[in-house]
């Protein structure tokens, strides 16, 4: 073999051999990528699986927690999980009806994390909801033509239509609308086909909570109805008075200064009416295990119309009805700001059948009930014969925020679902 040919063969074997040698480290580095992924991969798997877990709890007990919270290391899968659930009382950027669930999967040298917002949606959210879409006697109630909803409504009934009534938001149904004539819009999306949605049969969280930082009064310890009238500078007057006749206004009051710690609940127990007026400054629930009854205006200090950044919300929540009072105050126009809530029942009006028109019932918020109520009577045409004509404002903050401890759904919301190295 001549040195040409020697020279060739010994730069062919430098080659080989240094190609061979790269390829074995390429082989060595894709086990190890490939063994790092299988890894992180198996890590991922057992973070969500533990989420899972955690979820399936919460769904059949939303106060369940880890214990200890954050949980012990737990076997899964050859490798390990915690879980942590933090809601209101562990950090104050949550809302009260909203957890964080955490947990972290590690398989061998390598942790994944998975970050899970889980909430019980707020029925206040509701510009309308209804159970039934007819009074007690089966009569039908239509959305007309001059009706406008501008905030979310849900019915588990069927929707009847007349006209051009005008849906600014989401509308939800098990059914299909029911349209005699006319051309509704929907602007806002249909959700015909929805899952019904169970109303709340309990005051009992709501007394709870008024049990631990809010105020309890209980009306069979003195065996009258219990008044309520809002101050503007945050107090609230007080009095236990039975109405009698058109002699509607108790002779005298007490005042109650909420506290610091005051939570914002005050729940009215036992077999007595409650009755609601005055000027919100702050973020109340009310609630009663019978009918409220709207005395007068109940309008909030700030007005959200005019000042976005208003902090005053209330919640109305009526184990029956909630009612506005046939008296003299409320002859000429009402105004009612509220999430107003009628578990047993309807949002109506006393005697709407009766006597000379009222004026204009303006509510600045959103109305839960069971059945749909009536407000007044009409003329053919459209006139008031008697009551009020609706002039119902969805209050947009509802979408986001809620009065405090109002009742919410049972099935639990995921929000959010993160995942984190």
């Amino acid at each position: 073999m001549g040195k040409a040919s020697l020279l060739m063969v010994l730069g062919f074997l430098v080659i080989f051999g240094s190609i061979r040698y790269r390829l074995g480290r390429w082989e060595v580095r894709s086990a190890e990528l490939l063994s790092a992924e299988y890894r992180r991969t198996m890590a991922r798997n057992i973070a969500n699986s533990a989420v899972y877990i955690a979820l399936r709890n919460l769904r059949e007990d939303f106060s369940w927690r880890p214990d200890p919270n954050p949980s012990d290391p737990l076997s899964l899968m050859g490798g390990t999980y915690t879980i942590k659930v933090e809601g209101q009382a562990e950090d104050s950027s949550l809302g009260l009806t909203t957890l964080r669930v955490t947990s972290t999967g590690t398989y061998w040298d390598i942790s994944r994390n998975v970050v899970v917002l889980l909430q019980k949606t707020s029925f206040s959210r509701y510009a309308y909801f209804t159970q039934y879409e007819r009074m007690r006697g089966g009569r039908i109630i239509w959305f007309v033509t001059g009706d406008t909803i501008s905030g979310p409504l849900h019915t588990n009934d069927r929707i009847h239509i007349v006209g051009s009534p005008v849906f600014l938001g989401p509308v939800s149904s098990p059914y299909s609308p029911y349209i005699r004539y006319g051309d509704p819009q929907f602007l806002g999306g249909t959700y015909f086909g929805a899952q019904s949605i169970t109303l709340p049969t309990d005051l009992a969280p709501l007394r709870y909570h008024a049990s631990r930082g809010g105020w309890v009064v209980n009306t069979d310890s003195t065996g009258m109805d219990f008044w309520l009238n809002f101050q503007a500078d945050g107090t609230i007057k007080y009095a236990f008075f039975n109405p009698r006749g058109r002699s509607r206004t108790p002779p005298s009051w007490n005042t109650f200064t909420p506290p610091a710690s005051f939570n914002g609940i005050i729940s009215v127990v036992g077999s007595r009416d409650l009755h609601v007026q005055g000027v919100v400054n702050g973020r109340f629930t009310v609630s009663s295990e019978h009918n409220i009854y709207i005395e007068d205006d109940i309008v909030y200090a700030v007005d959200p119309r005019e000042d976005p950044t208003s902090d005053d919300l209330l919640g109305l929540v009526a184990g029956e009805n909630v009612i506005v009072a046939d008296h003299p105050a409320n002859w000429d126009n009402c105004e009612i700001h509220a999430s107003i809530m009628a578990l047993d029942e309807s949002f109506t009006v006393e005697h709407y059948d009766y006597g000379s028109p009222r004026g204009v019932l303006t509510v600045l918020g959103g109305i839960i009930q069971v059945r749909r109520g009536p407000v007044g009577t009409f003329y053919w045409g459209g006139k008031i014969r008697s009551g009020y004509r609706k002039n119902y404002i969805y209050d947009g903050r509802l979408l986001v925020q809620s009065p405090p401890y109002f009742p919410v759904y049972d099935e639990n919301q995921i929000v959010s679902w993160l995942e984190r190295k």
